[in-house]
């Protein structure tokens, strides 16, 4: 490179047909090396990536052009200068989310009664060995400095101890200092770089005090599950529960109704920071009010006192900042505490509503105005819990979807008017108000369009071994996070989607000239077509299989009229529309109707995913139901 810049930087454009022939060769050459440079280079990431598939993580963010870390920061005077100064700033900004401390007090009935009460625990030895041994040693560790690795390996010479430890915590009510300090580290989330906004807080919080918050966390789920006490329209931090159950209980509602030609007014509804804002005094009555009580009560009490956060930039510590609300962040226990404080926001309306945690839908099959009057009447109700509980709602995300025919109505949450919107994103799903899966399909194929260019650029060509690796790393997720409720049913939507397993085989090494189909058999896969309808059937046999499983409502189970099939027939429900006929809870009765015995009687979820791969690779080609 350096000899073509010589020989021609000055005069390029005065050569001669024997220097420009010279200037070929040179340039020839240098691209040459270029391309082996490269070639070599991407082979050593592929050879690094054969020898340790676990390190493909930490290749492609090495390779990857974003920063890690925390840039120098805007403040009122100028720009950070040091680490420390940009810790500062980002514990000064972080504090602003708590609430002052405010004693308020409620008016709450017991939910249970007092012989069902909840009121000190002690903690099993076993139990905290079993904790111990099963620590993901790649997690960080908190202030403590002391990592999984360590407490995992000394295991057997720890566990005792620990136990006395914590029986000794929960005996006095009591949680020491150095466990209720959080370090907060910055992760990027995009946009300007100097802006304190523009950080995602990650808390870490010592590992022996989470070990003792999931022994607190289960005996608090035991008891708030025994006595069926958590709502079930909730679905967040639950067994069994999920976005996915979320999104189908929701759907196949909306499907329906549509269906029969009922209209939907649906409310999308988000608090403000709701886990940093929650009060701790309403927290501790409502936990008085399901149950818990005496020294459980206490310890959850002093849990939650005189917690702190600092904030690390590049090892320099911010000054501690007082937590004055909210359930701890990155903690065991928050999640659970978050559930208990807002379980009561169901009973408040008549309208049908579903929650993941903070994220509320509302929503009111519209036959006449009443109906939007009614609806209006449980957004008020909502309002006011708000603001009672002091977790004010988030104006500018609350949202109203019209799906199916246009009915006009202005909808209010307190003084704010709600806009309506053609389409919102629902927990990680596009859903649009013609319930089409359009949307959805495109934005997973933009995004993992991206995903496969900058593999294709780190790696260059994949081999057999390590396509299947990248596949499940980087594409599957994307691909299949919760497919089930938007599984296209348009031919355009599956075409779409089907090019990103085309242009991921095409990069094996001596499969680029070869077919799709033989491309798919040589490297051992199913294609996206088999991997949907595979999920789908997955899907119901966990339904079907597990008691009291939320999503048992979808299905009606039949009798079978021939003795070759096998138990689990389900009834195929009748539908008019596409988006019916085409939704999860309809179109899977074909396939799962259709499975032979071994593979519906699986004894397990192993064995049944080994009877159904063998099951599927047997069959012809599976094209999906879809429509033009």
């Amino acid at each position: 490179m350096p000899n073509r810049v010589i020989s021609f930087g000055e005069d390029f454009f005065m050569l001669t047909p024997e220097s420009w022939e010279e200037y070929r060769l040179l340039r020839n050459k240098v691209t040459k090396l270029v391309k082996e440079n490269k070639q070599e280079h991407q082979a050593q990431i592929m050879r690094k990536f054969e020898q340790n598939p676990k390190l493909l993580y930490q290749i492609v963010n090495n390779q990857s052009k974003v920063k890690p870390g925390v840039s120098p920061l805007q403040t009122s005077e100028g720009t950070t200068a040091t680490a420390s100064a940009a810790a500062e700033e980002l514990a000064n900004f972080y504090s602003t989310v708590f609430c002052p401390k405010e004693c308020v007090t409620l008016k709450l009935h017991p939910l249970l009664s007092p012989n069902d009460t909840l009121q000190d625990m002690t903690v099993n030895a076993e139990s905290v060995l079993l904790i111990l041994l099963g620590l993901n040693t790649k997690k960080s560790p908190g202030a403590d400095e002391i990592t999984p690795l360590i407490l995992k390996q000394c295991a057997r010479s720890l566990y005792t101890s620990l136990t006395d430890l914590f029986n000794l915590s929960l005996n006095c009510s009591m949680v020491p200092m150095d466990w209720k300090c959080g370090t907060i580290t910055p992760i990027f989330k995009g946009g300007d770089r100097s802006d304190v906004s523009n950080y995602r807080p990650v808390t870490l919080l010592p590992v022996i005090s989470k070990v003792l918050e999931l022994l607190v966390a289960n005996k608090l789920t035991k008891h708030l599950e025994g006595n069926n006490i958590l709502s079930i329209a909730q679905h967040g931090f639950r067994k069994s529960h999920s976005c996915l159950s979320n999104l189908l209980l929701t759907l196949d509602d909306w499907t329906l109704a549509i269906d029969n030609g009922n209209p939907i007014h649906a409310c999308y509804l988000d608090m403000s920071k709701a886990f940093d804002r929650v009060n701790h005094s309403i927290l501790l009555q409502k936990l008085k009010q399901h149950g818990v009580t005496g020294k459980l009560l206490a310890w959850l009490e002093n849990y939650l006192m005189d917690r702190v956060i600092q904030v690390r930039v590049d090892g320099a510590l911010s000054k501690p900042v007082a937590v004055t609300s909210g359930v701890p962040q990155g903690s065991v226990l928050g999640p659970t505490l978050f559930l208990i404080y807002a379980n009561d926001i169901p009973n408040l309306v008549r309208c049908k509503i579903i929650l993941f945690a903070d994220d509320i839908k509302l929503w009111a099959s519209i036959h006449t105005s009443e109906d939007c009057v009614l609806l209006q009447e449980d957004l008020n109700a909502l309002y006011d819990w708000s603001l009672r509980n002091k977790l004010p709602f988030n104006f500018q995300k609350c949202k109203m979807l019209n799906i199916g025919k246009c009915v006009e109505f202005t909808y209010t949450l307190g003084p704010h008017r709600l806009a309506w919107t053609t389409d919102e994103k629902d927990l990680g799903v596009w859903i649009s108000s013609s319930l089409k899966t359009s949307l959805q399909c495109t934005a997973v194929y933009k995004r993992t369009s991206k995903i496969l260019a900058l593999l294709k650029r780190i790696f260059g060509r994949f081999t057999r071994q390590t396509l299947p690796s990248i596949l499940n790393t980087y594409i599957r997720p994307t691909m299949e996070y919760a497919v089930q409720v938007w599984s296209p049913w348009l031919q355009k939507d599956i075409v779409l989607l089907q090019r990103i397993y085309h242009r991921a085989t095409k990069l094996v090494t001596g499969l680029q000239s070869k077919p799709y189909e033989e491309r798919i058999e040589s490297l051992k896969l199913f294609d996206f077509c088999y991997r949907r309808i595979r999920g789908d059937l997955i899907l119901t046999y966990n339904i079907l299989h597990t008691p009291n499983h939320p999503l048992q409502k979808l299905f009606v189970r039949r009798e079978p009229r021939i003795s070759r099939t096998h138990d689990y027939l389900l009834a195929v429900p009748h539908s008019r529309g596409n988006s019916r006929r085409y939704f999860f809870a309809v179109r899977v009765c074909f396939a799962w109707n259709s499975l032979p015995q071994n593979v519906a009687h699986s004894p397990n979820l192993n064995i049944f995913k080994t009877n159904l791969d063998s099951f599927l690779s047997t069959q012809p080609k599976i094209e999906p139901p879809h429509s033009a």
